[in-house]
């Protein structure tokens, strides 16, 4: 799909790295978003429909995300530990639901429980 043609309703973009700033995070991808949302609904639509996953919140203000609109997770996290934090968690809700979200979760507690 065209971001042009895009329906602004119905479209819903995810951009996941694991550390910031690489450069997938600062070009392309994210910056094209910014620019389509900004086009088809204003300078503050960046902050008001944009989320962010990160602990560096001076970076996601500068990009134009709203502070508020961050899920933060503990600077350790990364690796095995990184699909049970935000990081992971968000994209799995977003995409399949919160009821699926909770049956992973409960699933990795007790494989966590079990194994160590």
């Amino acid at each position: 799909m065209h971001l042009c043609t895009a329906q602004v309703v119905t479209t819903e973009r995810q951009q996941l790295s694991q550390k910031e700033p690489t450069a997938d995070t600062s070009s392309l991808g994210l910056v094209a978003c910014r620019t389509w949302l900004k086009a088809e609904l204003g300078e503050d639509a960046v902050s008001k429909h944009m989320v962010a996953v990160s602990t560096n919140l001076k970076l996601v203000k500068e990009f134009g995300i709203d502070p508020e609109n961050a899920f933060g997770f503990w600077d350790w996290v990364g690796g095995r530990y990184s699909v049970t934090s935000a990081v992971g968690v968000l994209p799995l809700a977003l995409q399949y639901g919160f009821d699926t979200t909770e049956q992973f979760l409960k699933g990795a507690s007790v494989a966590s429980a079990r194994f160590w």
